[in-house]
């Protein structure tokens, strides 16, 4: 699936795209490029990053997670009342 995203303003195409512990390398990655970097904005999206994959990885053996955008409607199916998490990552060129 792809969403349209402002960058830099200029409209880009980014893909979504469900993730999993094997993607999570894209965090060290992430803090190496953040360096001394200050800017608060940058630096949380690390820490949500961070705090995303280790509640992924504590919690997707225990609850309902989709692993593909199908999964969200075969879960609703079987429980209209269902909670179904989601973990994907908006990569863009």
């Amino acid at each position: 699936m792809n969403l349209p995203v402002r960058l830099n303003d200029t409209v880009r195409e980014a893909q979504v795209r469900y993730i999993n512990e094997a993607d999570f390398t894209f965090l060290e990655k992430w803090q190496r490029s953040l360096g001394d970097d200050a800017d608060s904005v940058r630096a949380d999206a690390v820490d949500f990053a961070t705090l995303a994959c280790k509640r992924f990885t504590a919690h997707a053996p225990l609850e309902i997670y989709a692993r593909e955008i199908s999964d969200i409607g075969a879960h609703v199916r079987i429980d209209p009342h269902c909670e179904v998490a989601n973990l994907v990552a908006l990569t863009c060129d």
